[in-house]
């Protein structure tokens, strides 16, 4: 008598305590995204505004580098009207080593410019990926986001064994299905806040002047 009024009691227990610790077990797991940071980077606005940053300022340095060898062509033709056991030969080429070194430096110094600043620059869109992916991941609700860098090996006869073999084991991500790739909605939040840099002055343009006093006034 008393077993058969037990029986429905340890049932109804049974069933509350599985229906109380199953969803805890499910709601406990980590939901988990991916992102391809690669590609995040090279599709953005901000990345593209400073490719054309970089290369505007490539064609500036260009330009000067035409203009200074074309100052060593000059002081080396005008060195080469003497002759060499003259004194104004001595000068000339002192003129033309002195130029020539200066030209070097001015060249490596620009291109260790160009090189830090390049190298800055990408740490800083990097750490806006990472802050960026953070927020739509929050609005996804996932707790965990991990990269995917995946892609397609091109060009495998120029590629060495030892290459290869790092490239296929950077791959974190071997299979996603997709549903919770933040790429393209972080690259979408990256443009939506990105302001782009207000074009520079033009330096050509002339400075506006007051009008000088008439004579006698």
């Amino acid at each position: 008598m008393l077993r058969s009024r037990l029986m429905p009691i340890l049932a109804a227990f049974t069933l509350f305590t599985t229906a109380a610790v199953m969803p805890a077990s499910a709601q406990d797991a980590a939901k988990v995204g991916t992102a391809n940071t690669g590609q995040i980077f090279s599709q953005i606005r901000e990345t593209k505004d400073l490719q054309q940053k970089i290369t505007e300022l490539g064609k500036s340095l260009g330009q000067q580098e035409q203009q200074k060898r074309a100052n060593l062509t000059a002081l080396q033709e005008a060195r080469n009207q003497f002759k060499p056991e003259s004194d104004q030969y001595h000068d000339k080429n002192q003129e033309l080593m002195r130029a020539a070194i200066e030209f070097q430096t001015w060249g490596q110094v620009n291109k260790a410019d160009i090189d830090r600043e390049k190298k800055q620059e990408m740490k800083f869109i990097f750490d806006k990926i990472e802050a960026a992916v953070g927020e739509v991941a929050k609005q996804r609700g996932l707790d965990i986001v991990v990269a995917d860098q995946r892609g397609d090996i091109q060009n495998i006869d120029q590629i060495t064994e030892d290459n290869l073999r790092i490239l296929l084991n950077q791959r974190i991500v071997l299979y996603s299905s997709g549903k919770n790739d933040l790429t393209n909605d972080v690259i979408a939040y990256m443009d939506k806040n990105y302001k782009a840099p207000a074009p520079a002055a033009d330096a050509a343009a002339p400075a506006p002047t007051t009008p000088a006093p008439a004579p006698g006034k």
